[in-house]
């Protein structure tokens, strides 16, 4: 239940930074607006899985690794699919950033309980 609470904040406050990139500040290049945002909000929520969810008292360092790496893992997954979706399909970007963040929050949650949080 902690997981999807922080979740579901990270999402909002990824897909809020992915949103205010793409609207407020001049950037014009989606994929560019979703690193910026997915970079911002890694950092989010490691910090809140680590403290909240997680409730780890495991080296930082060592943790961190683990964690960066699901993290660019799910990153380069959504950009490609993103980038494909939407240069090739022609499908709206916030739209299906919002659809592929929930989709990725499953398969994040096996990997970082299994191996990137382990007790």
């Amino acid at each position: 239940m902690r997981y999807l609470v922080i979740g579901l904040w990270n999402t909002f406050v990824g897909y809020a930074l992915f949103t205010f990139f793409i609207y407020v500040l001049p950037i014009s290049e989606y994929l560019l607006a979703l690193t910026l945002a997915t970079l911002l909000s890694g950092l989010n929520s490691y910090l809140m899985q680590r403290i909240f969810v997680w409730q780890s008292s495991a080296k930082v360092k060592s943790e961190f690794t683990k964690f960066f790496t699901v993290f660019i893992g799910q990153f380069l997954a959504n950009l490609v699919l993103l980038y494909v979706l939407v240069d090739h399909f022609n499908f709206h970007p916030l739209w299906t950033q919002y659809v592929l963040g929930a989709l990725l929050i499953l398969l994040t949650y096996i990997t970082h309980k299994h191996w990137t949080f382990k007790s």
